[in-house]
């Protein structure tokens, strides 16, 4: 539900950054930041209730350099089409969009994912 909330957040935070005067966009950022930061720990903890022990260390390394990778490459990307074309919502809406299919992905991800484990083992 968390993760849910923070990324439902986000999404209309941003598209609230394309309307809002500056001084709102600065106290927007902010307290999306704490709302939104919620999300990515929960988030990177998902493939250890889905994976299967022997093969957790593997997979979970492949999920981190793909999340990593992506990361590292997509903010400059964003950032580099937004200065070629001169609006700033070009970088501001493909992370609404991104955030979007995050809560469709999640929403699949509660389908398919057993029940969390409560034994320590």
């Amino acid at each position: 539900m968390i993760v849910f909330l923070s990324l439902a957040t986000g999404v209309a935070l941003f598209l609230a950054l394309l309307v809002l005067p500056v001084p709102a966009t600065i106290a927007a950022l902010a307290i999306g930041g704490v709302v939104v930061g919620l999300a990515p720990g929960a988030i990177l903890a998902m493939p250890g209730r889905i994976l299967p022990d022997e093969a957790r260390a593997f997979r979970t390394g492949v999920f981190h350099s793909i999340y990593s990778l992506q990361m590292m490459s997509l903010p400059p990307l964003a950032g580099a089409i937004a200065d070629r074309r001169g609006d700033v919502s070009l970088a501001v809406l493909p992370g609404s969009v991104m955030l979007a299919l995050a809560l469709v992905a999640l929403g699949g991800f509660a389908r398919s994912a057993p029940a969390p484990r409560t034994d320590p083992t």
